[in-house]
C-alpha cells in the first residue's frame, strides 16, 4: 500500500528478494482523500513458499523507487529448549537458566532456593538471532556451603501464559547411593575410644546416640580430601572412661545429609570373658637358598580376651634359645590374636627333633608339639642290601628309600656299629641314599655277616643283614688253539692260544710246556675278564705262546698248555692237524625277493654245514665291528645250522656290508662270510611288455610272456593276476636275471589253458622294483585279454587307474 501521493501515476511491482518477479500480481485502482491518493497491490503466492520466501515490494513514482520486504509474519512460541547447569568455584556455585528459540522477548523468570522466593538475585541476558527468534540466559550465584548441603534449586519460566520449570542439587547431579558406616572400639590406657569412619563424597554431618539417648551432633569430625580437595571419608572419635563405658549399654554413629536417608550403626557393649585361644602350630619352607637352613615354625592364637596372654617355646623338651618374633592384633569382636615365630636349624629338624608351643593364660595351660615326623608321617623306609666284587676287593651297598635325613650304620659280624659317612644323594632330597663299603678280599672272605641299620628318630630302627657264604669253585672249560693254515704259510713264527672260560674263583696260573717240559719266553697273558649276564660270578682269560714256525713243524714238538685252579686242574695238548677251519662251510643267503617286495623285509641268512662240535659261536657283524642280534635254527642236528639276520631296509639299500663270522675253537681260524647289495648306478625302473600269443594255435595251452628290461639294480619280482585275483607262483616261471648293458633283463612266462583266454580273462602282469614309478608299491602293472589284444600300463599310485599303450 503506497499512501499521500499527489497527482496519480504510482505503480507497484512485486519480486522474489533478489530474484524473479511474481506473476500473479494485482493492482486496485488508486482512491482520493483529502486532496491525496492511496493505492494498493497485492500478490499471491503459493503456499510451501510462503513458509520459506522474502518478498520485495517497490513502488514507482515520477522517477522515485521505494522497496519494502515482507515475509510471513512470526507468531508468539515458547521457548524450544530450557536447560539449567552449574559451575564451581571457590566459595560460590553459579546457576545458569538457559531458554532458546522464542518469541517475543518478553518471558518471565523465577528462582526458587529449595520453596523460597529468591528476589532480584539473577543476571539476565538476552539475544536475537537472525531469525528474529530470541535466546536468554538467566544466572545466579548460591553459597557453595548451601550447594555442599544438597539445598535444591528451582528455574520457572512463564510466557504467554505457560510455564516450565527445571530444577537442579547436589544429589542429582552427583547421585551416589547411600554411604558405608563402620563403628570400631578400643580399649586405651584409661578407657575406651569409638571412632565412626563414614565412607561418603557428600559434606555430611555426623550424630551421636549413646543408649538409645537423643541424638548429638558432632562438632569435631574430620573430613579426608584428596589431591584435588574433594571429599573421600569423614571421621569422629568419642573417648569415655571405663566408668562411663561400662554403664553404656549401646553406642550409635549416623550420618545425614539432604540426598539419602540417615545411615546408622549401633554397637551394643558387652562385657567381655576370659577366652582361651585357639591353638595352630606349623611350620613353613623357605625358598630362598640363602635362608634355607633355617625352618620358620610358627605358633598362631586366635580368639582369646583379653590380651595378656604367655607363649613359651622348647625344643626336645628343653627351653628354646631362640628369640620368637611376636605379632599381635584385633579383630572387630573385640577379641585378640597373636602368633610367636621362631626359626630353627634344618639340619635338627631334619633329624626329627620336636619342638613344643606352650601357651599360658591366667591358670590355664595347654602346650602344641610338630616334628618332621607328624608334618610327614610315613612308614619304615625300604632298604636293600647287596654286594659285587671289584678287581681287588668286594664293595658292599646299603640303598636307602625315605625322605628323612636318616643315620645308617655298618654291623660286621654282630659286632659294634660303625656310623657310614660315605654315601650319595642322587636327587638332593634324601629320597635314596645309597652308603657303601669296601672291603679287601681277604677281610671279606674272613666276614660271616654284614649288616646295614638305617636309624632315625621319626622311625624304629631298620636293619638288613647279609650272611655271607662263599661262592662253590666253578671249574674251567679250557681249549687250546693250533696255528691255522695261513700262519704257516705267511710267517716264520706261530702263535698258539690257550683260553679258559667259566671258572671261579678269578685266581689262577697257566704253564705251558713242550714235550713235557716248560716254556718260560714268547709267553703273553691278557688281563682276566669277568663275564656278564647268565655267566656272571665267572670269569675268561686267554694265554698265548709264540714260538718259531720250525719248532711247531719239528715232528718231536708236542705243545701242552695247564691250567691251574681252585676246582680242578686242566691240560690240553696242541694237535698238529690239517686246516680244521676247511671242514666247516659257511654261506650267505641274499635276501628273498617275496619277501623285499610283499612284506617290505630284508632277511639275510647264513647256512653254516660241517663239523659244528668245534665252533665256538657264529655272529653276525657290521663293517665296522658292531655285533647283531641274529636267530639261530638247527637243520641238521650237529652239520647244519641257520642264523638269520634282520636287516634295516635303509640299511641294506645304501649298500651296508653285513658279515657273517664263524669261530673255530680248536684251529682259532675264522671264517667270514661279506654281503651288500649291488650299488653304483643310478636306479633305473624296468620297462615291461607282455608279448601277445600268436593269433592261430592248435594248442589247449596258451603262453603269455612278461618281458623286463633295463633296470638297476637286479631285485626284481613278478606276480601274475588272472581277473584281478593272485595266481599261484607255481603256475609260472621267472629266469634268471641277465646283465645287459648298465641294467638287467628277466622274462617271466605263464601258461593258461586257451579255453580261459577264448573267454577273454584279463590278465596281468605286476612288476616289482625299487625304482618303480610307484614309489611307494615300488610295481608296475601290465595287462592283455584275447578281446583287446592290447597291452595296458596302470599306474597304481592314483584312486582311478590311468590306462595307455605299452
Amino acid at each position: 500500500m503506497a499512501k499521500d501521493f499527489v497527482p496519480e501515476g504510482l505503480t507497484f511491482k512485486w519480486t522474489l528478494k533478489g530474484g524473479a518477479a511474481l506473476t500473479d500480481v494485482l493492482q486496485y485502482p488508486s482512491t482520493q482523500s483529502g486532496g491525496k491518493f492511496t493505492s494498493i497491490s497485492h500478490a499471491r503466492v503459493k503456499e510451501a513458499e510462503w513458509d520459506k520466501q522474502v518478498y520485495e515490494c517497490s513502488a514507482e513514482y515520477q522517477g522515485t523507487l521505494k522497496k519494502v520486504d515482507f515475509k510471513k509474519p512470526l507468531m508468539p512460541t515458547f521457548p524450544k529448549t530450557i536447560s539449567l547447569y552449574h559451575e564451581l568455584k571457590a566459595k560460590t556455585v553459579t546457576l545458569i537458566c538457559f531458554m532458546t528459540d522464542f518469541y517475543p522477548k518478553e518471558i518471565s523468570v523465577e528462582w526458587k532456593e529449595d520453596t523460597k522466593v529468591l528476589e532480584g538475585s539473577q543476571v539476565v541476558k538476552i539475544t536475537e538471532g537472525e531469525d528474529k527468534m530470541f535466546s536468554q540466559t538467566s544466572q545466579l550465584d548460591i553459597d557453595i556451603e548451601k550447594w555442599l548441603s544438597g539445598t535444591a534449586y528451582t528455574c520457572t519460566i512463564t510466557k504467554n501464559g505457560k510455564s516450565d520449570v527445571v530444577s537442579t542439587s547436589l544429589c542429582s547431579t552427583y547421585p551416589i547411593s547411600s554411604p558405608s558406616v563402620h563403628l570400631e572400639s578400643v580399649e586405651v590406657q584409661n578407657g575406651f575410644t569409638a571412632t565412626c569412619e563414614v565412607f561418603t563424597a557428600y559434606k555430611s554431618k555426623v550424630f551421636w546416640i549413646f543408649s538409645n539417648g537423643e541424638p548429638s551432633d558432632s562438632t569435631t569430625y574430620k573430613e579426608m580430601k584428596d589431591s584435588d580437595n574433594r571429599i573421600q571419608r569423614i571421621t569422629d572419635s568419642k573417648t569415655f572412661n571405663k566408668g562411663v563405658w561400662k554403664s553404656m549399654k549401646s553406642i550409635t554413629c549416623g550420618v545425614k545429609h539432604k540426598c539419602f536417608t540417615s545411615v546408622l550403626t549401633t554397637m551394643n557393649i558387652i562385657a567381655q570373658k576370659t577366652t582361651f585361644p585357639k591353638m595352630t602350630l606349623y611350620h613353613q619352607l623357605r625358598s630362598e637358598p640363602t635362608e634355607a637352613k633355617r625352618v620358620p615354625l610358627i605358633c598362631s592364637l586366635t580368639g582369646f580376651y583379653p590380651k595378656e596372654i604367655s607363649v613359651e617355646w622348647k625344643e626336645d623338651k628343653k627351653p628354646f634359645g631362640g628369640s620368637p618374633v611376636v605379632s599381635n592384633m584385633e579383630g572387630e569382636d573385640k577379641k585378640f590374636s597373636q602368633t610367636s615365630q621362631v626359626d630353627v636349624d634344618v639340619e635338627k629338624w631334619l633329624s626329627g627333633s620336636e619342638y613344643t608351643c606352650k601357651v599360658t593364660q591366667n591358670t590355664e595351660r595347654k602346650e602344641l608339639s610338630i616334628s618332621v615326623c607328624t608334618t610327614h608321617p610315613i612308614s619304615s623306609p625300604s632298604v636293600h642290601l647287596e654286594s659285587f666284587e671289584s678287581q681287588d676287593a668286594f664293595t658292599a651297598t646299603c640303598e636307602v628309600f625315605t625322605v628323612y635325613k636318616s643315620k645308617v650304620f655298618w654291623i660286621l659280624d654282630g659286632g659294634d656299629r660303625k656310623e657310614s659317612k660315605n654315601y650319595t644323594d642322587s636327587t638332593n632330597t634324601f629320597q635314596r641314599l645309597v652308603h657303601s663299603q669296601t672291603f679287601t678280599k681277604d677281610e671279606w672272605k674272613s666276614m660271616k655277616s654284614i649288616a646295614c641299620e638305617v636309624e632315625h628318630k621319626c622311625f624304629t630302627p631298620v636293619k638288613k643283614t647279609m650272611d655271607l657264604k662263599a661262592i662253590p669253585p666253578k671249574p674251567a672249560l679250557l681249549y687250546i688253539m693250533a696255528p691255522s693254515q695261513d700262519q704257516l704259510k705267511h710267517n716264520d713264527t706261530v702263535t698258539l692260544a690257550c683260553f679258559a672260560t667259566k671258572f671261579y674263583p678269578k685266581e689262577h696260573t697257566f704253564t705251558w710246556r713242550d714235550q713235557g717240559k716248560e716254556i718260560s719266553k714268547g709267553i703273553t697273558t691278557v688281563p682276566t675278564v669277568e663275564m656278564k649276564g647268565d655267566e656272571a660270578d665267572m670269569y675268561s682269560v686267554t694265554s698265548f705262546l709264540r714260538i718259531p714256525e720250525s719248532q711247531w713243524k719239528d715232528m718231536q714238538t708236542n705243545i701242552s698248555c695247564e691250567f691251574k685252579h681252585e676246582a680242578g686242574d686242566l691240560e690240553k695238548t696242541a694237535g698238529k692237524t690239517a686246516d680244521c677251519a676247511k671242514s666247516i662251510v659257511a654261506t650267505v643267503i641274499p635276501p628273498p625277493n617275496e619277501e623285499l617286495f610283499l612284506k617290505n623285509r630284508v632277511v639275510l641268512k647264513c647256512k653254516v654245514t660241517g663239523n659244528l662240535e668245534n665252533i665256538d659261536r657264529v655272529e653276525w657283524q657290521k663293517i665296522d665291528g658292531a655285533k647283531l642280534v641274529s636267530t639261530k635254527e638247527t637243520i641238521v642236528e650237529g652239520t647244519t645250522e641257520m642264523h638269520t639276520l634282520l636287516v634295516k631296509f635303509d640299511e641294506w639299500a645304501n649298500g651296508t656290508q653285513f658279515t657273517c663270522i664263524v669261530w673255530h675253537f680248536e684251529s682259532g681260524d675264522t671264517i667270514r662270510m661279506n654281503y651288500k647289495r649291488e650299488n653304483g648306478n643310478e636306479p633305473q625302473p624296468p620297462s615291461v611288455f607282455i608279448l601277445t600269443p600268436s593269433e592261430q594255435t592248435s594248442s589247449e595251452k596258451v603262453t603269455l610272456i612278461c618281458y623286463a628290461k633295463g633296470f638297476f639294480p637286479k631285485e626284481v619280482l613278478f606276480s601274475w593276476l588272472a581277473d584281478d585275483k593272485p595266481v599261484n607262483r607255481t603256475q609260472f616261471q621267472t629266469t634268471q636275471v641277465v646283465k645287459t648293458g648298465s641294467g638287467y633283463s628277466v622274462y617271466s612266462q605263464l601258461s593258461i589253458s586257451a579255453a580261459a583266454w577264448e573267454r577273454g580273462v584279463m590278465y596281468t602282469c605286476m612288476v616289482h622294483h625299487d625304482a618303480a614309478f610307484n614309489t611307494q608299491m615300488r610295481t608296475i602293472v601290465r595287462t592283455i585279454d584275447s578281446l583287446s589284444k592290447k597291452a595296458t600300463t596302470v599306474s597304481l599310485n592314483l584312486g582311478l587307474p590311468r590306462n595307455c599303450t605299452a
